[in-house]
């Protein structure tokens, strides 16, 4: 049912002559494959929220190397997951640009409070400190 309803929504995307710019899988590592399958060059935004989609980063980055890419190392989780859509949707809807050293900030007081969250969030990875990727990045501009 997943996988119709995103056909359905890049079919209607495609109709009023659009593409997705943002790609967010959040739900378990083993269907991966499936959202991946889904990414474009058009895509400029990623959130690989499953466990271990850090291991993934390079995936995204051969088919839309100019994605800012945000992932998990190790346990993904929807408590982190949903925060992260949340800020990221209201800055969008608010017109504001995506200043993640701002973002990443604001979620890590949210989830100070609580240990046990605050040790989950910082498994994830933001843009601009994904050394892997930006050396990954640099190798391909220079070749």
């Amino acid at each position: 049912m997943d996988l119709k309803a995103q056909d359905s929504l890049a079919a209607w995307l495609k109709g009023k002559g659009s593409e997705a710019s943002i790609l967010v899988h959040r739900g378990h590592s083993y269907h991966l494959d499936h959202t991946l399958k889904k990414l474009t060059p058009s895509v400029k935004l990623t959130l690989l929220g499953s466990c271990g989609g850090y291991n993934n980063i390079l995936s995204v980055a051969n088919i839309s190397m100019d994605a800012q890419i945000i992932v998990s190392k190790k346990t993904g989780s929807m408590f982190i997951n949903d925060p992260i859509i949340e800020v990221i949707n209201e800055t969008l809807v608010n017109g504001r640009d995506l200043v993640w050293l701002e973002i990443w900030e604001k979620l890590r007081i949210r989830f100070r409070r609580n240990e046990f969250l605050l040790n989950l969030f910082n498994e994830y990875i933001p843009p601009g400190r994904n050394v892997s990727l930006f050396v990954y990045k640099l190798f391909n501009y220079y070749r």
